[in-house]
């Protein structure tokens, strides 16, 4: 299970840099409004900025982004329910064993489970990143 979750992992951070660019630039097709069945030909007045945040709309990468938000939400998520998984379970059979120093193991179980929750706050941060930040 450790190789598969390893080789995820590591595919998620090498796809970004196969992930080549498109410089074409699509547009929607403008119809001809009178009817007929031919399409005229419209000029239309566009700045080097906007072909530019064009380009970069349609670079082609953002599979690749979309694929590594996801992965990050999704690995974080897992390893942490199995994180709080293994600690709950843990802090029950001390319990279930000592009964009287429950208050103690409730106290530090608190504590891990949400230093445990804060790495699946980092996942869903950085997959914040990654959809937003481009």
């Amino acid at each position: 299970m450790k190789k598969v979750i390893i080789a995820l992992m590591l595919l998620a951070f090498a796809l970004p840099v196969f992930a080549q660019e498109s410089t074409t630039i699509t547009s929607p097709v403008i119809t001809n409004t009178t009817g007929a069945d031919d399409y005229e030909k419209r000029s239309i007045d566009v700045s080097d900025d906007e072909i530019k945040e064009l380009i970069k709309l349609n670079t082609g990468n953002n599979w690749a982004l979309f694929l590594g938000a996801g992965l990050a939400i999704g690995l974080a998520g897992l390893g942490a329910g199995v994180g709080m998984g293994s600690a709950i379970r843990g802090g029950l059979e001390g319990i279930s064993r000592n009964p009287g120093v429950a208050g103690k193991i409730f106290t530090y179980l608190l504590v891990g489970v949400a230093l445990i929750e804060s790495i699946a706050i980092y996942g869903l941060v950085v997959s914040l990143i990654l959809l937003f930040v481009k």
